[in-house]
């Protein structure tokens, strides 16, 4: 069952400061000079990747005492 992917679209913070670029800060050329939100573009490339994922399975572990 395939699902048709949605259009990347950037994160809506109101500014012009908003990365479309679909790698992470620390491979990309221009993270020196890079004057935006990398927090953000962190967040907001998670949520892109993971949306993808229709199931999600949660893993925690606790080591009790």
């Amino acid at each position: 069952m395939a699902r048709e992917l949605n259009v990347i679209q950037p994160p809506s913070s109101g500014g012009s400061d908003a990365c479309v670029y679909m790698w992470a800060c620390a491979i990309c050329d221009e993270n020196e000079t890079c004057q935006k939100d990398k927090e953000g573009h962190s967040r907001w490339l998670v949520a892109k990747r993971m949306e993808r994922i229709e199931y999600k399975v949660l893993i925690m572990s606790n080591k009790g005492g």
